[in-house]
């Protein structure tokens, strides 16, 4: 999956941009987005995009991206792709530095890669006050 999108606002925003399992409800918000679902996804915990990610038992987990990946309103390059059936990558880049990518490899409470999965995007405020974003790209492949 790849998606470029850009965050309009960054203050209380809520952000779920990846894969989950299309045969139960669409992933939360919140905290605990990917409980009790199958899901790999980039979110916004605090000031730091994070990979939320879960194998349909119990909370979701969540993990930093390595280098830790501060949330702002630049253009960003997302990628995750099945790195074999055992893990999935997440690859997260700002557009203005390419060559420069927060990356993790997460092999553990990850969605069975035969299992059905489907894209999403969701985003949602915190906040009274409206939020947004720019999608620029948005390729699902196989």
């Amino acid at each position: 999956m790849n998606c470029v999108f850009k965050l309009n606002q960054t203050a209380d925003t809520i952000l779920y941009i990846g894969l989950w399992d299309s045969a139960s409800t669409a992933p939360a918000g919140g905290t605990d987005p990917l409980n009790a679902k199958n899901g790999f996804a980039l979110v916004i915990d605090g000031a730091n995009f994070k990979i939320a990610h879960n194998d349909a038992g119990g909370a979701t987990v969540f993990d930093d991206l390595q280098p830790e990946a501060p949330v702002d309103t630049s253009t960003y390059i997302l990628k995750i792709d099945v790195a074999d059936n055992n893990a999935f990558r997440l690859s997260l880049t700002k557009y203005s530095t390419v060559n420069a990518a927060s990356t993790l490899t997460v092999t553990s409470e990850i969605p069975d890669p035969t299992q059905f999965l489907t894209g999403v995007l969701v985003t949602e405020t915190a906040a009274a006050a409206a939020k947004s974003i720019n999608v620029h790209r948005w390729e699902m492949f196989c």
